[in-house]
Formats: structure tokens, C-alpha cells, sequence
């Protein structure tokens, strides 16, 4: 089901879409857990913070970083992390939201859009400094045990670094600058994505849900799937629209961006669709390809044919079986 991306260790390379740049690096999720708190920076990087609303500031890697975005929420009983990011970086981290103009900067809350490492890597820093670490039940449960993805081992979260309130569908934080309520969206990217939504600022982080005008890989072996993906962005686009989402790499977006991609796979999989009920093979499907206006979404980590087969398999294996009389 994997097509392409079933190798040991796989980058996800730099893809230009417009004025966006994404970067995605599937590779350092593939580290054990240990190895990945520990592994030595090429470089220092710079982060860079944008402020995005009343009290809620974006602090984003480089766009040559694995790293994924961390969104901090100023309040006066202390802060909010959405996503803490990769280990590695945590120093930089801290430093950039020493230099945020809050009141009180101490870490309270940190909530993980998901079990990945690039987004819950600093999660042990400030466990050990007193943060209380948010989840999903499901991404609880993947980071409390040793995974396997994509032919390699990622080891469990050291438990002082797992979740510690974890919930099935929603929760919200009564904080004094605004209600943070973290939403459930089922078996998409992952198991355990969720949505944090910043209501009063009119801001959602969303995670892995979207980076990019690319063709979307998602953590089958953990629960992710395309049929999943494709309605929670349709929920999102239930939003309002002058509300802005943050996605887990790259610069934040709205509700043009993920029209597109719901109409990219909306396109794609109608023609698998239709492939399947022709009798044609999936080779047959790949020959025959999509619309050219979307094969710029092809990238090194997902080619055009990888991108079908992944639709085709998710197709197939949720076809009902035929009912006998």
C-alpha cells in the first residue's frame, strides 16, 4: 500500500508549490526515540516567530528543518504549546519564547497534534519542567509502545514524556486569555490527529492534516487513512472564512489551499473509482494516470503511480462484499 514510500528510510524532499516551499522529512521519524532526544545538530537553527493573533504566537523552523511548527498561547496562569517539536531544536525553542512578550512564560500545557516525533519530540523537556501533555487516547497509545513504520522501529516515549490527560473526542482549556479546545479527527494522517482550535483568535493548528500542495502521505500502519483525510479537510472547510490554519510544516493557509487538495482527491480518486468498475487492473489505472493540472503534486517521496496505488488499495480493501440471494 506504501507503493514508493515502502523503503527503510525515506526523506521527504523539497517540493515548490507557488510561493511555498514545503519540507517534509519522514526519515527522523524513524529514529528510536532515544537516539532522536540525542542526535547531534548539523547547524543552529534559527527559529522564526510570527506573531498571529492576540497573544498567540507561530514559532516555525527554517524551511531546510525536519522540524514542525510549535504554536505558543500566552496567558496569565502560564503558557500553551501546540506541539513541542523535534528534540534537537528544543533549546532554540525555549530561547524563542523567552523572548515572547508574556506575562508569565512558564510552560503549563502542551497539547500533541499527533504521536510523531517532529511534533512531540520536546515533549520530555517540559514534562521534566512541570508542562501537563495533552493527547488523543490513540496517541497515548502509540507512544507507550515500541512501532513499527515504514520497515524500522521507533522506540515508545519515555512515559514521563506521554500524555498524561488524554480524551476520546473533544477537550477545552478555560484559560484566562481564551478557550483552547482540541478536536478529534478520526483515522486521518494518523490514529490520533487532532485539531487545536483557537477560537477567540480565529486560528486552528492542524497538525499533518496538510503540508502542501502535494500528494498526501498518511501513517496507514497507525491508523491514517485517505478517505479519513479527505473528511476532516472537508470539516475544516466548515470553517468560517476568515479563519486561518496553521498546518504542521510550512506557513499557514486557508480555505483556498485546502480546496485545492479536496479537489485533487476528490478528481484522483474518482478515476479509481471509475477504473475499478471498468475491470481495469491497477497497472492499467497507472497508465492511464490524472489530470495533468495535478501531476505538479508529485513529489520524490510519492510519484504519480504511488499516489494511485495508495488510492487504489484504500479503495479495494473498504469495497462491501457483494451480498448473495
Amino acid at each position: 500500500m506504501m507503493g514508493a514510500l515502502m523503503m527503510q528510510w525515506i526523506t521527504y524532499s523539497r517540493v515548490a508549490r507557488g510561493r511555498n516551499t514545503i519540507l517534509l522529512f519522514v526519515s527522523f521519524l524513524l529514529m528510536p526515540f532515544g537516539h532522536a532526544q540525542n542526535a547531534p545538530t548539523q547547524h543552529i537553527v534559527t527559529l522564526r516567530t510570527t506573531r498571529l493573533a492576540q497573544d498567540l504566537y507561530l514559532i516555525q523552523p527554517p524551511p531546510d528543518s525536519e522540524d514542525g511548527n510549535v504554536l505558543a498561547f500566552c496567558s496569565e496562569e502560564g503558557m500553551l504549546l501546540s506541539d513541542t517539536g523535534l528534540s534537537s531544536v528544543v533549546p532554540q525553542l525555549q530561547n524563542a519564547i523567552e523572548l515572547l512578550p508574556c506575562q508569565n512564560k512558564m510552560v503549563k500545557y502542551v497539547i500533541n497534534t499527533h504521536w510523531h516525533v517532529d511534533h512531540a519530540g520536546g515533549n520530555k523537556t517540559f514534562a521534566n519542567v512541570g508542562a501537563l501533555i495533552i493527547a488523543q487516547d490513540e496517541t497515548r497509545k502509540l507512544m507507550s509502545s515500541d512501532q513499527k513504520l515504514l520497515g524500522s522501529t521507533v522506540s515508545a516515549y519515555p512515559e514521563y514524556a506521554r500524555p498524561v490527560v488524554t480524551f476520546s473526542v473533544d477537550l477545552t482549556l478555560h484559560m484566562k486569555n481564551g478557550d483552547v479546545t482540541a478536536l478529534y479527527y478520526p483515522n486521518s494522517h494518523t490514529g490520533g490527529d487532532v485539531v487545536v482550535n483557537f477560537a477567540q483568535q480565529k486560528i486552528l493548528h492542524i497538525g499533518d492534516l496538510y503540508y502542501g500542495a502535494v500528494f498526501p502521505w498518511v501513517d496507514a500502519a497507525h491508523g491514517g487513512t485517505l478517505m479519513g483525510l479527505r473528511r476532516s479537510i472537508e470539516k475544516l472547510l466548515q470553517q468560517p472564512d476568515s479563519v486561518t490554519f496553521v498546518p504542521g510544516h510550512g506557513d499557514p493557509v486557508g480555505r483556498l489551499e485546502l480546496k485545492t487538495m479536496a479537489k485533487m482527491i476528490d478528481e484522483s480518486l474518482e478515476i479509481v473509482r471509475q477504473g475499478i468498475s471498468q475491470g481495469l487492473s491497477l497497472k492499467q489505472i497507472q497508465e492511464k494516470g490524472i489530470p495533468d493540472h495535478w501531476k505538479s503534486w508529485e513529489w520524490d517521496g510519492m510519484s504519480t503511480s504511488a499516489w494511485i496505488g495508495n488510492l487504489y488499495d484504500e479503495l479495494k480493501k473498504n469495497v462491501e462484499p457483494a451480498t448473495s440471494h
